[in-house]
């Protein structure tokens, strides 16, 4: 504890222990202000063309977060795909390296906070491995919680 020493008719404001949780609430209220949960927007594709698909990627990209903002992705699901022995396959990129894969009898994954991050000026593209018997739509959802990228340490806790 600090020591301090008052002089005569000195006067001296301190903060009251009240004030201080205030202040300290006040500042953990303002980090989690900005800490969003958010629906992925949806991307929805027709009949896949020449028994292929790609979605979202630099040309489409749906799947990115805002300048300036980062993601922790949460939860995705891709619907459409062909279940069976030979389920259809999606690998999902983050920059051109594939970070996970879904197929017609696995088409939802969760994770948790902080396993999967997308940062700024990163998109998710989704492509068709290996033979690929849909033939209808195609439709990619999830969620995710969002940050300003300089409180990406708040996604990681």
């Amino acid at each position: 504890m600090a020591k301090f020493r008052i002089a005569a008719n000195a006067e001296i404001d301190l903060l009251t222990k009240e004030e201080l949780s205030d202040a300290l609430a006040q500042q953990a209220r303002q980090a989690y202000q900005a800490l969003s949960y958010m629906r992925l927007p949806l991307i929805t594709g027709n009949s896949p063309a020449a028994a292929s698909l790609s979605m979202g990627g630099d040309v489409n990209p749906e799947h990115s977060p805002d300048q300036g903002y980062a993601w922790s992705l949460r939860h995705l699901v891709i619907q459409g795909l062909t279940r069976g022995v030979n389920p259809d396959a999606v690998q999902i990129f983050r920059e051109q390296l594939v970070i996970w894969e879904l197929n017609g009898n696995q088409y939802a994954q969760t994770w948790g906070r902080g396993e999967i991050m997308v940062m700024p000026g990163e998109t998710l593209a989704y492509k068709s491995v290996g033979a690929f018997a849909a033939t209808g739509q195609v439709i990619i959802h999830g969620a995710a919680w969002q940050v300003p990228a300089q409180m990406i340490g708040e996604l990681v806790t």
